[in-house]
């Protein structure tokens, strides 16, 4: 009785193993083949309309079964990606990046706090990849392309924390995280966002004189703009 109990017990074991890896398995095959199939709805559907973009999403959600924990992390990720895309496809900030960055939060239905952890992982992946081409007093030329890219970069996670309401607080700790990120301190990162923000306002603010005349502009047009890129 008692070999028959040990071996009852060991195949027991053996047993539980063999579910326990196989699903850890599973879950590998899911996470790897859900965030692909993911990436590829924002693509196919875009994010001029985030209602229908987000159903899709949803849907793959469904489609592979992924818990709301883990699904909310591949979420992260291909946010992550996309902002990576947008800086090194073109180290140049435009404003319409913001609107499409605010739409990918909705459609991917992200919370500020995953906002933060992609953007954080995005700096860390940018400065690790890049410096591995660019040395790192490069970076500190304004003209050099990867030091614009840097500062599109820090541009871009502004607007995101500041546009979503974040408590003076909680946007300090995600900035700081992403400055750190790129090796610079907050108050530089924040100097680097003014240099960015201040010549599309200028921009702005010549449109409106040359407008005057033609009641193209309103007061709330100008203010709109201030509001959009801080």
């Amino acid at each position: 009785p008692s070999r028959r109990f040990a071996a009852h017990t060991v195949g027991a074991v053996v047993t539980g193993l063999a579910g326990v890896v196989g699903k850890s398995k599973l879950d590998s095959i899911t996470e790897e083949h859900a965030e692909p199939a993911l990436a590829q709805v924002i693509i196919d559907h875009g994010l001029d309309n985030v209602q229908e973009t987000a159903a899709a999403v949803a849907n793959v959600q469904e489609t592979f079964g992924s818990l709301d924990e883990d699904f909310a992390a591949i979420c992260t990720s291909v946010y992550s990606t996309y902002l990576l895309g947008m800086v090194k496809h073109n180290p140049i900030a435009k404003t319409f990046e913001l609107k499409e960055l605010e739409s990918l939060k909705k459609a991917l239905n992200l919370d500020n706090m995953q906002v933060g952890e992609a953007h954080a992982a995005a700096a860390a992946e940018w400065y690790r990849t890049t410096c591995l081409f660019t040395p790192e007093e490069e970076l500190e030329d304004p003209e050099h392309p990867d030091r614009q890219a840097m500062d599109k970069l820090l541009f871009l996670t502004e607007r995101a924390f500041r546009q979503a309401g974040e408590t003076q607080e909680a946007f300090t700790f995600e900035m700081t995280r992403v400055a750190k990120a790129v090796r610079l301190d907050l108050s530089t990162a924040l100097e680097r966002v003014q240099d960015i923000a201040e010549p599309f306002y200028q921009r702005a603010l010549r449109s409106t004189r040359a407008k005057l005349n033609q009641q193209q502009v309103s007061h709330e047009m100008l203010e709109k703009a201030r509001h959009t890129i801080g």
